[in-house]
């Protein structure tokens, strides 16, 4: 695979996330709204509830899509946690064996 060929996928795989993360934080305000305004339901209580808690979830994971430092910062997050879970069950699995044997 060319260098070129890496990059547009990369490019892919980022459009493709914001498409998606855009899409999930905004589809129940809009299908809340649709529904208030069709007179299927009383949304008004709910626009609260997605001003507060469901639109900044998108305004936290922005950045994360679009600053290619945050991005790789989380891939190395993820990694440390990952690692941190291996370690934890190799003590845990220390702790609780009847042998003291150093398989982790």
């Amino acid at each position: 695979m060319s260098a070129v060929e890496i990059r547009s996928r990369k490019l892919q795989r980022k459009v493709t996330m914001i498409i998606l993360t855009d899409f999930f934080c905004w589809v129940p305000f809009i299908l809340a709204s649709a529904l208030h305004y069709l007179r299927v339901v009383d949304s008004s209580p709910w626009y609260a509830t997605f001003s507060i808690v469901i639109l900044p979830i998108n305004s936290v994971i922005n950045p994360l899509l679009y600053d290619p430092y945050l991005g790789g910062l989380f891939w190395r997050l993820r990694i440390v946690l990952i690692r941190l879970k291996y370690q934890t069950v190799c003590i845990v699995s220390r702790l609780f064996s009847e042998t003291n044997s150093d398989d982790c």
